[in-house]
């Protein structure tokens, strides 16, 4: 099926078109006090300003010696014309009534705009005015019958006229979106082609222009097309799509080009990120699926989902989805969106977990104090392991003072802390001591303070407890043996020592150490049962400071 060939035919055309637009006639729809005028007004504005996707897109219709771009709308008012057309007008009638007000015939038209090589003077009649063009009775030069608007010149002057083939009884509304697709059509045409030398299809005869091929004339396959809408902030317009021949599609708006795509610089491994692809136009009305847009990333540990984002008519941006995992080390990944053979790229930085928790509890205290009866640590990262998993390791600025045990410590993949617990030893010394811990995890560090306490410690911790023997006789005497966490030290100490049944066993409330004691023992003495009870148990606890030991012992008759 053929396809349209727009040419330029050696003509001119308009590059910044000037709209002077003229309501001839007070009939409907524009008797006093109808909002059409000023939506009018606004629609022309809009359709040719600076902000036009139409605009914008017949830039591609520019010649050597004219660039099409945005125009204005003269005064940025609509002119009333005055008088009232006859019911019945000749094209020949409507020149010589434009040529008339440009010359201020009768001083009725002293502001009229004059004509530049930019000026296109669009004439609004109302319905109650039936035109034939070109001075030819009957329906095949009659508007509304023949045709809905035309556009045309007299001399260097272009013009255009919109006829209205609303009834009264139609709503606002409807005559609104009527008049504006209309006015998108003519307004294209005599931009890209004012004098009828402009740019014309050359496959067809007569030639036609981009309007009239989105109309289907010579191209069945267009004659369906969907109506398009062009918006401000505050309004919608509908237009007519009209034909591109650099897009080879009937279209509202330029070839959509890819703008930005707005990521961040860092992301932590593991950790999805989001961000914006942007286009320089809003997609147009055709294609009617919109423009996909494919997102790939140059290292594995970046991925897009979904890869690729559809971005609908009338759209200009998208969100977009990044996941990433773990790295062990810094990762520069560049990102692209593709749009057909545009591209922009984006570097994104992937950074190994960090530590953001680290530190010992207590964070302070005296000496002889050993693993796991001393301060334990905490490290947390701020974001889980990667594959492989990592190693921690703590760095004491006094190793022979407060050694860390142990000193380094894996970490699974997934997790955010070691998979074993860790802790500092506390050696004595005479005056207080602050001791520096550092943490460093991939390409992270963190550091702790940790302050020795001057003397030995008050506190002694019992590690273990045994009985031996555990299972004696009623009445005989058994013996329970500890060690401690850490030597006694200066001056020596006690523990505390107890029975759950005193009935059962008992034993002395406390054991004396020396310093530097490391462990002891006492006696327990056990009491006779009584028949006809066979067994009893109780337990026996030890303890001064921290978590007590406990020990079973059983008595038998």
């Amino acid at each position: 099926m053929a396809t349209p060939n727009v040419q330029n035919q050696g003509g001119a055309v308009i590059k910044n078109a000037q709209i002077v637009p003229i309501i001839w006639g007070n009939g409907f729809p524009y008797n006093q006090n109808s909002p059409l005028p000023g939506q009018l007004l606004s629609f022309l504005q809009l359709f040719v300003g600076s902000t036009s996707p139409m605009m914008k897109m017949l830039q591609e219709y520019s010649t050597p010696n004219a660039l099409i771009g945005p125009g204005s709308v003269a005064n940025n008012a609509m002119i009333t014309a005055p008088g009232n057309p006859p019911a019945v007008l000749l094209d020949s009638q409507i020149q010589s009534t434009l040529l008339g007000w440009i010359l201020n015939q009768n001083g009725q038209t002293p502001n009229f705009p004059p004509p530049t090589a930019n000026t296109l003077y669009v004439i609004f009649l109302p319905q109650s005015v039936t035109v034939f063009q070109d001075d030819i009775p009957g329906n095949v030069g009659k508007s509304c019958a023949a045709f809905g608007a035309y556009h045309w010149h007299v001399g260097n002057v272009v013009y255009a006229v919109i006829n209205c083939c609303s009834v009264p009884t139609t709503p606002v509304g409807v005559v609104l979106f009527n008049t504006t697709v209309i006015c998108s059509h003519e307004i294209a045409e005599a931009i890209t082609d004012p004098f009828g030398t402009g740019w014309l299809d050359v496959n067809t005869n007569p030639r036609d222009e981009i309007g009239d091929i989105c109309q289907g004339l010579g191209y069945p396959q267009l004659i369906n097309l969907p109506i398009g809408t062009i918006s401000s902030a505050t309004q919608t317009f509908s237009i007519q799509a009209i034909w591109s021949q650099s897009q080879q599609n009937c279209v509202f708006g330029p070839p959509v080009k890819l703008l930005a795509m707005t990521l961040p610089d860092v992301v932590y491994g593991g950790q999805p990120v989001s961000g914006i692809i942007s286009l320089s136009d809003p997609v147009p009305t055709l294609p009617a699926g919109g423009v996909a847009i494919s997102l790939s990333a140059d290292h594995p540990v970046v991925q897009f989902n979904p890869p690729s984002v559809v971005i609908a008519p009338g759209g200009s941006s998208a969100s977009i989805a990044v996941t990433t995992v773990g790295v062990p080390q810094t990762v520069v990944v560049n990102v692209k969106a593709t749009l057909k053979a545009q591209s922009i790229q984006h570097s994104l930085t992937v950074l190994p977990p960090r530590i953001a928790t680290f530190g010992y509890t207590p964070n302070g205290g005296k000496g002889y104090q050993y693993p796991p009866n001393s301060p334990q640590g905490t490290l947390v990262l701020n974001v889980a392991a990667p594959a492989g998993g990592l190693f921690a390791s703590v760095v004491s600025s006094e190793p022979l003072l407060v050694p860390a045990t142990p000193d380094e410590l894996p970490i699974p993949a997934g997790a955010v802390s070691p998979s074993t617990p860790f802790y500092l030893g506390v050696k004595p010394v005479g005056v207080n001591t602050p001791v520096k811990l550092t943490a460093n995890v991939a390409e992270s560090s963190a550091f702790f303070i940790f302050e020795v306490v001057a003397g030995g410690p008050p506190n002694i911790v019992v590690k273990s407890l045994t009985i031996n023997p555990a299972t004696v006789i009623g009445g005989t005497p058994t013996f329970a043996h500890f060690t401690l966490a850490a030597p006694v030290g200066p001056g020596g100490g006690s523990i505390a020592v107890s029975s759950t049944d005193p009935t059962v066993a008992t034993v002395p409330a406390s054991v004396p150490l020396m310093a530097g004691a490391t462990g002891g023992s006492f006696t327990i003495h056990t009491k006779p049962l009584q028949q006809p009870i066979a067994k009893k148990h109780c337990t026996i606890i030890a303890a001064q400071e921290g978590t007590p030991a406990y020990a079973l012992l059983t008595t038998t008759s």
